[in-house]
């Protein structure tokens, strides 16, 4: 089981960094677990560069797409998925391999997510056989959250957890989770062999982020990160939060957080339907002097473009039950 994430918050830059030493350029494995916070922006999951002509990087891009790359001199070997990835409830677990020592071409970069290798590209230019990448490098530098050089560009808004990085090792998916009743789940990773650059983040230490775990003591600086951005939040225990996709206005704080625009009204939906049983969450209202309502509405209900209100739905046929601001309990109008 993992019991907690590392939340990032893309309006100010969270992000963590190392320097490396020299490793295997050729070989190394990359798993992360992912949920999204924010959506159509390009923001990079694990990075290392100097500039744009020489670097290396897992990352979404503006169309929501996934890249995997390195580039030296401009010339860039990568895979950019046509699979776009814009589920804000669920957690995704990608892993990354680069291995020019494999002498099946196809198979020197390869991608998978929640244990499926991806093999639909819009872009793929596979390396050569013994190519050096520009990964695991002396002195380069590897981040988390945000853009190597520059440490403020292409933020990433979301949580991780379980960052695991080999170095000197291409693994396929299944040495980092495993199916059980049809869902991908993790595994411990502690057994693994994580080479010279290799680390593994658990987020386990609200006192030291960055802290690694893997025994080879390559721990990361934090930036613009706080012990409360370590949450309980995690991909054995996937807690609520506001759905990005069907709310209005402008969230935040890992879509804990909204705030209604200027002009109109906005909702926010959760991103975790019920269809049985008791369940129980917290609104916290900081400003109450508009119309705030907060309830239940059939999954139906479009709140991008119903023009209703929580609690007012009848004319619509939607079944709806709301509290307003002032205490009045409202149920399909």
């Amino acid at each position: 089981t993992i019991d907690q994430s590392l939340r990032f918050e893309d309006g100010s830059p969270a992000y963590l960094t190392k320097s490396t030493t020299a490793g295997n350029r050729r070989t190394f494995t990359i798993s992360c677990w992912v949920k999204r916070a924010k959506l159509a922006s390009q923001q990079l999951l694990v990075n290392t560069g100097d500039d744009g002509a020489n670097q290396g990087g897992l990352q979404f891009l503006s169309d929501d797409t996934l890249n995997f790359y390195s580039a030296i001199g401009g010339t860039y070997y990568q895979l950019t998925t046509t699979q776009v990835f814009r589920d804000v409830s669920a957690w995704y677990n990608i892993v990354a391999v680069y291995d020019t020592e494999n002498t099946t071409q196809a198979d020197r970069i390869r991608l998978y997510v929640n244990g499926v290798r991806i093999t639909s590209f819009s872009t793929e230019t596979q390396p050569l056989e013994d190519y050096d990448s520009f990964w695991n490098q002396n002195g380069k530098g590897i981040s988390l959250g945000v853009y190597e050089p520059n440490n403020s560009s292409l933020p990433f808004g979301g949580y991780m957890a379980e960052v695991n990085f080999i170095d000197g090792t291409a693994l396929n998916a299944d040495s980092f989770g495993e199916t059980k009743a049809g869902i991908w789940i993790p595994k411990d990773t502690s057994g693994l062999t994580f080479g010279t650059n290799g680390f593994r983040l658990k987020f386990q230490d609200s006192s030291a982020i960055g802290d690694d775990t893997s025994g080879n003591g390559n721990d990361f600086t934090a930036s613009g990160l706080a012990a409360t951005d370590v949450v309980p939040d995690s991909p054995t225990n996937n807690w609520c939060v506001l759905n990005k996709v069907s709310s209005l206005g402008t969230q935040s704080e890992g879509n804990l957080k909204t705030v209604t625009e200027a002009t109109g009204s906005g909702i926010a939906v959760g991103s975790i339907g019920q269809t049985s049983g008791k369940w129980y969450w917290e609104v916290n209202v900081n400003n109450s002097s508009t119309a705030d309502l907060i309830g239940v509405v059939d999954e139906t209900f479009d709140s991008v473009n119903s023009g209703s209100y929580v609690g007012y739905l009848l004319s619509k046929g939607k079944d709806s039950i709301a509290y307003y601001s002032n205490g009045n309990r409202y149920i399909n109008g």
